[in-house]
């Protein structure tokens, strides 16, 4: 199954308007770090580490615009 916000992130470069405030859409849930303390995860960035196989908005962006 696909999933919905990737289908709507790629559809999003239809609209000449709106397409470049997609991006500014909150990062998806980094559901490893479930059950661990917010604070320590925060104090040491590994709330914006992205688990491996996660790709940065900014990288999509470069691979659309080809």
């Amino acid at each position: 199954m696909h999933c919905v916000w990737v289908e709507a992130f790629e559809r999003s470069w239809q609209m000449p308007r709106y397409r470049h405030e997609f991006i500014q859409i909150q990062a998806p849930t980094n559901w490893q770090l479930e059950g661990s303390s917010a604070w320590i995860n925060a104090l040491h960035g590994l709330d914006s580490t992205l688990p491996e196989g996660w790709v940065q908005v900014t990288e999509i962006l470069i691979n659309n615009s080809e």
